[in-house]
């Protein structure tokens, strides 16, 4: 299972409660592991105009964050999103301009703020099942509310 993490409280719940993923079967008397977990955390500082900088920095608390939770993680940035759907997504902290400007110009363009929520929560979903298909993940949890905060 592949799961999206933005550091919030709501994340974090999500991570203990995937942690918790085993089922008891009642034929064996015994707990088994029903799937593993991995997280994505999704740098969209490029939907905002966060310098390269600051938006790694809030991207390494995010991952740090998961990781002590004891889950690998995987690196990403929202721009990626915007990738032929032929190329797989790279992840890590790889980082391409054109696309960061292309990323904020798309957000510039929205009408509202709730055109741009919008827009941020198809961009994520888009790549999150984009790299669960690149990796081989079946299942994609993710939040249905993505606030636009800077």
């Amino acid at each position: 299972m592949l799961i999206d993490f933005d550091g919030s409280a709501s994340s974090v719940a999500l991570l203990h409660l995937a942690k918790t993923r085993d089922e008891y079967d009642c034929d064996k008397k015994q707990r088994r592991v029903l799937y593993t977990s991995e997280v994505v955390a999704i740098d969209d500082s490029a939907a905002f105009g966060i310098n390269i900088a600051e938006g790694s920095k809030r991207s390494m608390e995010t991952t740090a964050l998961a990781r002590r939770l004891g889950f690998e993680v995987i690196e990403a940035r929202l721009e990626f999103a915007l990738l032929e759907d032929n190329c797989p997504v790279p992840t890590g902290d790889r980082i391409n301009d054109e696309f960061r400007a292309k990323t904020k110009a798309l957000f510039d363009s929205a009408a509202d703020q709730s055109a741009k929520e919008s827009l941020l929560k198809q961009l994520k979903r888009r790549l999150l099942i984009r790299i669960a298909s690149d990796k081989g993940f079946n299942k994609v949890h993710y939040s249905t509310n993505y606030p636009i905060s800077a």
